[in-house]
């Protein structure tokens, strides 16, 4: 957008870079699909960072080499930086020995390790995306908006699809 265009005013300008791992396009290299159920997002975004990174990124600590994947490249403005930053940030979520290593490569000196980027896979993941998951999720939450809107406890009406969402 240009500076002018009326639709700045509504960029966001506080970005989470948690969001791209609750994204999905359905590859191989995307983070699986998930939907985000709105009271429990700080979690889920927490959730599902952890679990992707711990599996994405690799560390070796003989070559002091940190491998990120591609996102970190094409998202970069949604992420800290410089890349000390960026390192640190993504350390907060790797499980325990792997946040130790990337913490021990970080903390040796001031020469960063180098960064590298995933090669992006972009064949289809039956395993990662499945629009039957998508739909199965999205009904059952339909039910439950719907039994909320309603009063009634949770399962007590099976049959109700109606609710925030479009029924297709």
């Amino acid at each position: 957008l240009r500076p002018s265009d009326p639709k700045c005013q509504h960029v966001l300008t506080n970005r989470d870079g948690r969001i791209h791992f609750v994204l999905s396009a359905g590859t191989t290299s995307d983070p699986p699909i998930r939907i985000l159920d709105g009271e429990n997002v700080q979690e889920q975004l927490h959730d599902a960072t952890v679990e992707f990174l711990s599996h994405a990124v690799k560390i070796e600590t003989g070559s002091r080499t940190v491998t990120l994947p591609r996102i970190f490249m094409w998202y970069a403005d949604d992420f800290p930086s410089p890349e000390r930053r960026l390192l640190e940030w993504v350390g907060q979520y790797l499980l325990a020995e792997s946040a130790s290593a990337l913490a021990s490569i970080l903390g040796r000196d001031d020469n960063l390790p180098t960064i590298t980027y995933e090669n992006f896979d972009w064949c289809a993941s039956d395993a990662r995306f499945n629009a039957a998951v998508v739909r199965r999720k999205r009904r059952r939450l339909e039910r439950e908006f719907a039994a909320a809107q309603a009063g009634l406890p949770l399962n007590s009406s099976p049959n109700i699809v109606q609710g925030p969402f479009d029924a297709r």
